[in-house]
């Protein structure tokens, strides 16, 4: 079972790496374009992709042993 949750926080800890490499790529975009409706829609994503952010890390805290919890940098 240990085996198992700590594949499980691997993945998670690879979703989450990846979500927070998407969103410092939107906000490059927001940095960078010149159209209105280009950084409107960036930052729309860019939202959402915060809430799922916050899904997977809460998925991730859920696998912690417990009196174990991991602090994470704003997004």
């Amino acid at each position: 079972m240990r085996l198992i949750n700590f594949i499980r926080r691997v993945c998670l800890g690879f979703v989450i790496w990846s979500i927070e490499q998407h969103i410092e790529d939107l906000t490059q975009v927001m940095r960078e374009t010149n159209s209105l409706d280009h950084y409107r829609m960036a930052m729309i994503e860019r939202e959402q992709v915060k809430r799922d952010l916050a899904k997977v890390r809460k998925e991730y805290g859920a696998l912690l042993p417990v009196g174990v919890r991991k602090t994470w940098k704003a997004a």
